[in-house]
């Protein structure tokens, strides 16, 4: 297959899902399926009180609400640069949670100067879709007061057990290397902070296992979208019906049993 010449992307990045129906549905299935190790990842590591929480890419706020949930924070904050998904999210309001319009790659004076800083961060999935990840992550310490906590996690790793799958997830890595982003850079998370900005706290992955049905129907809905990428034009269209018809007969439990084996990376940083 002959791979098309990176685009020259934005500063703010492509996203490779979209922001329309189909994908509000899918983050919605996201945020359940991994709001496990959501869970753990903040309590392990956000133990004192939490006077304002910001969640960066927080999409239609379902990943928002259940930090909001889980830490008790004084204020949580959504930022996103889709005004349909924050216009969707401010329909589910939650007293303490405020959402707002923002490109997470530009620092906060010149992005969002009237967010308060924050003394923790969360990001998931987000930094995968940015073409210049390092970059973004060191302007995500403007939004931090000293001493406040970064945390991130990432794609480090993702197999299915059916061939289908393994098939998505090689096509969804081509598609990304062709906008310049990594699906695997929760793998080496750690090479993008800056130690003028921050301290190491932790680094680590957490590996778990994913029923393959409702992966399938994530990535059935994905392809839907990015199917119609312009750089997925010479993608072998034929194949790719294919892959949605058998995605598909996954989700619905039809071809057999299915596993996802993820590994998730994770990072602390402390905002020097």
């Amino acid at each position: 297959m002959t791979q098309p010449e990176h685009r020259n992307e934005p500063a703010h990045g492509h996203y490779t899902f979209g922001d329309n129906a189909v994908a509000s549905i899918r983050l919605r299935r996201l945020a359940d399926l991994f709001r496990p190790s959501l869970e753990t990842f903040v309590t392990e590591h956000l133990r004192g009180p939490v006077r304002h929480l910001l969640d960066l890419g927080c999409g239609p706020g379902h990943t928002t609400r259940a930090l909001a949930a889980v830490l008790r924070a004084n204020r949580v904050t959504g930022l996103d640069k889709s005004p349909l998904l924050i216009e969707e999210a401010a329909r589910t309001p939650v007293a303490n949670v405020v959402y707002q319009v923002g490109d997470v790659t530009r620092s906060r004076d010149e992005g969002v100067p009237d967010v308060p800083p924050a003394d923790a961060l969360y990001s998931r999935f987000l930094l995968t879709h940015l073409p210049h990840p390092r970059h973004a992550l060191s302007m995500w310490a403007s939004y931090l007061t000293d001493g406040a906590a970064c945390l991130l996690q990432e794609t480090a790793a993702i197999a299915g057990s059916h061939p289908a799958l393994a098939r998505y997830y090689e096509l969804v890595a081509d598609l990304q290397r062709r906008h310049g982003q990594r699906l695997d850079i929760g793998r080496s998370l750690s090479d993008l902070l800056d130690p003028r900005l921050y301290n190491l706290r932790y680094s680590g992955e957490r590996r778990f296992s994913l029923p393959g049905f409702r992966m399938a129907e994530l990535h059935r809905l994905n392809l839907l979208t990015w199917r119609h990428d312009p750089l997925a034009a010479s993608f072998d269209q034929h194949e790719l019906d294919s892959l949605e018809g058998e995605l598909g007969q996954i989700a619905e439990g039809r071809a057999g049993q299915a596993i996802v084996e993820y590994s998730m990376g994770e990072l602390v940083l402390e905002r020097r």
